[in-house]
């Protein structure tokens, strides 16, 4: 893999990890925590960082309905924070703003809920995101036919 496109892979991971602590902070109720991480964009692409801001601000409730609607045994007040950030932001990035293929934001999901989730985090998280995208996009979901 070339430099520049592994340099591109890497600011698409900072920014989407951005995006999820920010989400993280705004479930907390913590302005304190927003404020700190805002100075330190230098590693993230911004176009993509307000593009993705952007979709979660507008679809923010929407995406919470969602994950009510396909995690009811887990009620909304209950399900991890840090889960419902990083579903928040997948289905900004992957479903609604399609910055990146649903399966990547799936996959990245579910990497960085193996990351900084409890350890059955990335199991939840990977059946919610597959639910939505099922549910409500999919028109996302492309079938591989044999001939």
């Amino acid at each position: 893999m070339a430099d520049s496109k592994k340099k591109s892979l890497k600011r698409y991971r900072h920014t989407r990890l951005r995006l999820v602590q920010e989400e993280f902070a705004t479930l907390l109720g913590n302005a304190n925590t927003k404020a700190d991480l805002t100075p330190n964009l230098k590693d993230i692409d911004r176009k993509r960082y307000k593009a993705v801001k952007t979709v979660l601000e507008e679809w923010r409730d929407k995406i919470d309905q969602w994950v009510a609607e396909f995690s009811p045994k887990r009620p909304l007040p209950s399900i991890n924070r840090s889960d419902l950030a990083i579903i928040r932001v997948a289905v900004a990035e992957g479903f609604i703003g399609r910055f990146v293929p649903p399966k990547v934001a799936i996959n990245e999901a579910v990497e960085i809920a193996k990351r900084f989730g409890t350890s059955g985090s990335y199991r939840f998280v990977n059946a919610v995101l597959g639910r939505i995208l099922r549910d409500k996009f999919h028109d996302l979901i492309k079938v591989h036919v044999k001939e």
